[in-house]
């Protein structure tokens, strides 16, 4: 078989917010790179909130920031970064309309006063009941207050949103829309902002130029609608059982959940492990 080109989301897909990452999905991991597949992180988080849990997995490269950042065997081949001046515009506009707002980059992630509560209160959630969360905690450091941004020289790859309603995803859309990629998520009123044009479909086309690879070569998992290009675009789109709606009526396979192991289930399925 020729060698395929698999990238998986974290969370929803590789991660489960109830039981970790599964040891069915670790051994799948072993066994798809044995058998000469490469097999890659394709995640909305920015590097910042990827735990050093996940990197020691030995992945072949990553794509973090839903596109925006390229890495292979770790060397960037690819970042895009929102402007200063706009990430500056933007806190203004967020703090005008009482918005909150985590702006993420490759070494640290910068949360306004109640994104850094949600943030605290979800990971006290998380790990109540789970001491396996544990391992992918994330580093203090790397997570700091708004305040410090203006001080520090970090390059801002994403920003994410946590709207008080609809009526503030519509203002986001008025305002960012035509100058940007927004990843809108109505049911939690969040939202995403990347570049114009960056999704994890055109990250995933930064690494097959640098490998070589073909577009029709590459599988695509994920659950979310920050997922919806790179399944839509892929050679082999997989939506995981648990996976938005409309994610799965673009997937050309739909899988078991991932608390069922649903990335062991897919591989087994077309006969890679």
């Amino acid at each position: 078989m020729s060698t395929k080109y698999i990238f998986l989301d974290i969370d929803g897909t590789l991660l489960s917010h109830t039981y970790g990452i599964s040891k069915g999905s670790l051994d799948t991991l072993v066994q798809l790179r044995k058998n000469g597949h490469k097999v890659f992180v394709c995640t909305g988080r920015s590097k910042a909130y990827v735990d050093d849990y996940i990197h020691k997995l030995q992945f072949d490269g990553f794509i973090y920031g839903a596109g925006a950042h390229v890495a292979y065997e770790g060397n960037d081949l690819f970042m895009h970064v929102i402007p200063r001046e706009e990430v500056e515009k933007m806190i203004e506009f967020f703090r005008a309309y009482n918005i909150s707002f985590i702006l993420e980059g490759p070494n640290y992630a910068f949360h306004d006063e109640s994104a850094l509560k949600i943030f605290r209160d979800r990971w006290v959630l998380q790990i109540s009941d789970t001491p396996y969360l544990s391992l992918h905690k994330l580093a203090d450091e790397r997570i700091l207050s708004v305040v410090s941004y203006p001080d520090m020289t970090e390059e801002i790859n994403k920003i994410s949103i946590f709207a008080k309603s609809d009526e503030d995803l519509e203002l986001i859309k008025d305002n960012f829309n035509a100058n940007y990629h927004l990843i809108l998520y109505p049911t939690t009123s969040s939202c995403e902002i990347v570049g114009e044009g960056i999704n994890k479909a055109s990250g995933i086309k930064h690494m097959m130029k640098h490998l070589g690879g073909d577009l029709k070569d590459c599988i695509a998992m994920g659950d979310s609608m920050n997922d919806y290009e790179m399944i839509k675009e892929c050679g082999l789109g997989i939506a995981m059982g648990n996976a938005d709606e409309k994610v799965k009526a673009i997937a050309d396979y739909i899988t078991e959940s991932v608390d069922n192991d649903g990335i062991a289930h897919a591989m087994h399925h077309f006969g890679l492990i």
